[in-house]
């Protein structure tokens, strides 16, 4: 589930694929001043002795709002002490891949019970006005949690068949999700089903139809949660793929950017972590891998490691690599070059993640997206990854 599945929800999991413990900037220490104001209580199957922690996720890093721990027989209470309504998980044993987001609002009291090895997919909730239509989400989700495995680890489909395989098999899900919001635009469990409908992955798959839910949440939210950021921001949210659809239709009906070989790729001049400007026609006289990637795309930060190893095997014969990254947020991008040891020196981007300039300039549709470039920037391939891109740098470098 690390691939696709950290895509879809992009909007509060965590993208990263480790499953090492995380370090919080907070703890619920800090918050000890402040009474509690959420409960969640339940019973896990086979969970003796289990951590769990309510967290929220900033661009700082992680806060932990509650903690306790389950007995003998996975019966747990966390009280909690959250800032108001929004997206908050529930972590359990520290784990990274093991996270159940949920839409958590001031007094709720939340029952949660399951089983320790599905949890995180499969909870049964109950206690509030959203429990019953999350639970029936969730099983939604698993159903193409376990359809996609098999398709992503298919090694016969090229990245694009795979990402259209997925797209079907994921249609049931979203389905449910327009249904959901469409019945009822004002739901806090939105919040949830709406991650479903953004095209987190650009447009070249995306199902128009979700605009329409998307619309009748975002002016229910204004009204409804008009003291919450959430409020806005959905607003907001509807507001830039309403526009990014209607300037993707345009740049399709007009052909399109450059990715036929031997067509000169076009400039890009971003600025680096540090905002000094670097300009892709810099690297002339070198063969350029222009990597398009983000420090929330999960399957990005899987090729990386492949990247890095290419990049030590080639750097000394003449291979440079340009990363252009969709980031939003400057210190999860300078986190996540850090961390995946990206040690070459042209990191760039204008920080608009899929607002930014260069999705038109190129036409992508989804990252991770790659062009390799002759001395000359003239396009040689696109989107080489992997053992595809190992053999090509190998016959150019032999």
């Amino acid at each position: 589930m690390k691939y696709f599945l950290a895509l879809l929800l992009t909007g509060f999991l965590l993208s990263c694929s480790s499953d090492k413990e995380q370090e919080s900037v907070e703890t619920n220490n800090a918050l000890k001043d402040k009474k509690a104001n959420v409960w969640i209580s339940g019973t896990i199957k086979n969970a003796h002795s289990v951590n769990i922690k309510l967290i929220a996720s900033l661009q700082q890093g992680i806060v932990t709002l509650g903690e306790t721990t389950t007995d003998e027989k996975g019966n747990f209470k966390l009280e909690g002490a959250i800032n108001g309504f929004g997206i908050y998980q529930l972590q359990f044993d520290n784990s990274q891949s093991k996270v159940l987001p949920l839409p958590l609002n001031v007094n709720d009291k939340l029952n949660i019970s399951g089983g320790y090895t599905t949890i995180e997919r499969l909870p049964e909730l109950s206690g509030t006005d959203w429990a019953a239509t999350v639970t029936e989400f969730f099983v939604h989700f698993n159903d193409f949690a376990k359809v996609q495995e098999p398709v992503v680890a298919d090694n016969g489909l090229t990245n694009e068949q795979k990402m259209e395989k997925l797209f079907q098999l994921r249609k049931p899900l979203d389905e449910f999700a327009r249904k959901a919001i469409t019945k009822n635009p004002s739901s806090e469990a939105n919040i949830l089903f709406s991650t479903t409908l953004t095209p987190a992955m650009g447009y070249q798959y995306w199902d128009s139809t979700n605009l329409e839910p998307l619309r009748l949440m975002a002016a229910a939210y204004q009204e409804t949660y008009a003291d919450s950021p959430f409020g806005a921001s959905a607003a907001r949210q509807y507001a830039q793929i309403a526009k990014g659809f209607e300037e993707y239709k345009e740049y399709t009906k007009n052909g399109g950017g450059a990715k036929t070989s031997g067509e000169k790729a076009p400039e890009i001049a971003l600025p680096n972590p540090n905002g000094k400007v670097m300009r892709l026609s810099e690297l002339r006289g070198k063969y350029v891998l222009v990597d398009f990637w983000a420090s929330w795309c999960g399957p990005c930060r899987k090729e990386n490691p492949n990247v890095v190893k290419m990049y030590d095997k080639y750097r000394a014969k003449g291979f440079e690599i340009f990363s252009v990254s969709l980031d939003k947020d400057l210190e999860s991008w300078k986190r996540a070059i850090a961390s995946d040891n990206l040690k070459w020196q042209y990191h760039v981007s204008d920080l608009k993640q899929w607002d930014s300039s260069v999705i038109p300039l190129y036409g992508i549709e989804s990252i991770p997206f790659t062009i390799l470039l002759n001395p000359k920037g003239e396009v040689l391939a696109v989107n080489l990854r992997g053992a595809q891109l190992e053999q090509k740098l190998s016959e150019i470098f032999k």
